[in-house]
């Protein structure tokens, strides 16, 4: 597609989720750092707890104490154990208190779990024995559950318990409830482990069997059911097609739509945005289903968590193509329930993901960008630009530059620049992190190029200097030329030539419409999509990566791969520092 001569402009695209670092170096760092590790050990400490199957409700066996650090494990008492479970003469009796006397040493804490002591006992050929031809299904439970624990471990571990694999989707059986349950615990434990462990499960047929028992009617076993699945997707080299071929969507839909408990939804919902970001073919099927209105009521009302999967269900069907997206918002009640989980009292983790969301609102048609400002998006947008942590600060950002690189006669540009937010672009400039000083950039450009005396309001606001410290200081050579030759062409020698400093004065001043409303307009629609579905290399992509249905214009491009012409991805071009290229390709984030 050509490109209009206002939208002669280098590179104006933003770039995506490819920036983790803060904003400060040394000390800030470090602490940094320290608080990233600390929120890694806490959501590993909540997933192990999760990993690991406790029954509270037994006594002492062979784990003395309460289960906790203090707790001792009488070795030769396990040894005993382990022995009475390969003696062919035992009665049914004692192999089964011999395996709960196994499976308690194995529910203790991390510390004291001997779990390296009992492998080296020689106990899973045992526990295969058992799971494969025990007539007493009490005794197949307790010794699922001890494979249960010991995959809960390391990956040496899981590696270990994987002959069990087959035998534990044998057990996958809506028809035995308690035993379908314990096997895919342990089978979610093992998945989780690795990309290996989950490619070995899927190819041995544990895709069925999974999918039969999520259609059990018992909540419980169909919530770890699905967490099992849930591990199964995750990576996003795993396809979801097997899943969708064996029927998946009819009971999760089903589970979400009856509202079958707050853990099942939960988990269902997010094996819908695996779907959702994984293949093509789920796209319609989801939008089909009649799932939409089951999701807008858990996002107002049901918890975080589950709020969350929720919002990474819609962001992925809203970042399909336009019309997918005009389904979506067509949606009774969605963008405004989306928008109204931008309050102050959302968990910063929702706040975040749903301005991902909009973003990818932002950066469609017209219409669809300014549903958004109708639905109320742009106060509690710029509230959390200038008032939220860095991280959050970020994703705003996006939103209010795809609304700003619309190309409505600059409408939404002059309604966000009603509002003091060029400052912070200003500042995000002098950030550490090259991705957000570049989109930072670009910004500023589009300000310069597209708003009335965008030089003045550039200026006011301490761009030069910006842009001046940029060129001195940025590692990346061709950031810094990009910055150098704005300041050359906007603010050279024969810039406020004429110009008297009250007449400067007067022109930057912002201009006068209200700030959250908006008029009528055409501009640029929907460009070229890349989800990860079509990242394969099987032209699957197709289509050009010019700028979409309104003509030229400034493309939105993340920080992920822009669509070519067969279907491949390719990055967004580098601004240059004559400022005369632009990108015209429009991408979205998926999340997984």
């Amino acid at each position: 597609h050509g490109r209009s001569a206002a939208s002669a402009m280098s590179g104006v695209g933003h770039i995506r989720k490819n920036f983790k670092k803060g904003l400060g170096t040394g000390h800030t760092e470090k602490r940094t750092a320290a608080a990233i590790q600390r929120r890694r050990q806490q959501r590993a400490g909540r997933i192990n707890s999760k990993r690991l199957k406790v029954d509270e409700s037994d006594g002492d066996g062979a784990g003395g104490g309460d289960g906790g650090a203090g707790a001792t494990v009488d070795l030769d008492r396990l040894h005993a154990a382990v022995e009475l479970l390969q003696a062919a003469a035992a009665s049914p009796a004692e192999l089964i208190a011999a395996a709960k006397e196994l499976r308690r040493s194995l529910s203790l804490d991390d510390e004291v779990r001997p779990t390296d002591a009992v492998l080296a006992m020689g106990i899973v050929p045992v526990l295969v024995d058992v799971l494969a031809g025990a007539p007493h299904e009490e005794l197949r439970l307790e010794a699922a559950w001890c494979v249960t624990n010991i995959a809960s471990g390391s990956d040496d571990h899981a590696r270990a318990v994987l002959p069990a694999a087959p035998h534990l989707v044998a057990m996958l059986d809506p028809a035995t409830p308690v035993l379908a349950e314990q096997a895919a615990w342990a089978l979610s434990n093992i998945a989780g482990d690795s990309l290996e462990f989950r490619t070995l499960l899927t190819n041995n047929g544990a895709v069925e069997p999974l999918v039969a028992v999520l259609g059990c009617r018992v909540p419980q076993v169909v919530a770890v059911a699905a967490w099992c699945v849930s591990n199964m997707l995750k990576g996003k080299e795993m396809s979801a097609l097997p899943w969708l071929h064996a029927g998946i969507l009819e009971p999760l839909v089903r589970h979400v739509v009856s509202a079958t408990s707050p853990d099942v939804v939960c988990e269902c919902c997010w094996i819908l945005s695996y779907l959702s970001a994984r293949e093509v073919e789920a796209v319609p099927a989801i939008l089909e289903s009649g799932v939409l209105a089951a999701l807008v009521p858990i996002m107002a009302e049901g918890a975080p968590e589950a709020a969350r999967a929720c919002i990474r269900v819609c962001g992925n069907l809203l970042a399909v193509d336009a019309s997918t997206t005009d389904a979506v918002l067509g949606e009774r009640g969605l963008l405004p329930t989306l928008v109204a989980q931008l309050g102050e009292d959302r968990e910063r983790y929702v706040v975040h993901e749903v301005l991902w969301v909009l973003s990818n609102v932002a950066s469609g048609t017209p219409e669809q960008a300014g549903a958004l400002v109708d639905a109320g998006a742009l106060p509690p947008v710029l509230r959390h630009l200038a008032e939220s942590p860095f991280h959050i600060q970020k994703e705003a950002a996006f939103v209010v530059f795809n609304l700003a690189v619309q190309e409505e006669g600059a409408l939404f540009l002059n309604m966000i620049m009603a509002n003091p937010v060029l400052s912070y672009f200003v500042k995000f400039m002098r950030a550490a992190d090259l991705a957000l000083v570049d989109h930072a950039l670009r910004f500023i450009e589009l300000v310069l190029r597209r708003f009335p005396r965008g030089a003045e309001t550039v200026e006011v606001a301490g761009g030069i200097e910006a842009l001046d410290d940029l060129y001195d200081s940025c590692a990346n050579r061709a950031m810094a030329e990009h910055a150098h030759a704005l300041v050359d062409e906007f603010f050279g020698e024969d810039y406020h030539a004429d110009e008297t400093e009250e007449e400067a004065a007067a022109a930057a001043a912002p201009p006068p419409p209200d700030a959250f409303g908006r008029g009528g307009g055409r501009g640029r629609g929907r460009g070229a999509v890349l989800p990860a579905w079509m990242t394969r290399g099987d032209g699957a992509g197709g289509g050009g990566g010019g700028g979409g249905a309104g003509g030229g214009g400034f493309g939105v491009v993340p920080g992920h791969a822009a669509a070519g012409g067969n279907g491949a991805p390719s990055l967004p071009p580098a601004a240059d520092a004559a400022g005369s290229g632009v990108a015209d390709s429009t991408l979205f984030r998926f999340g997984f």
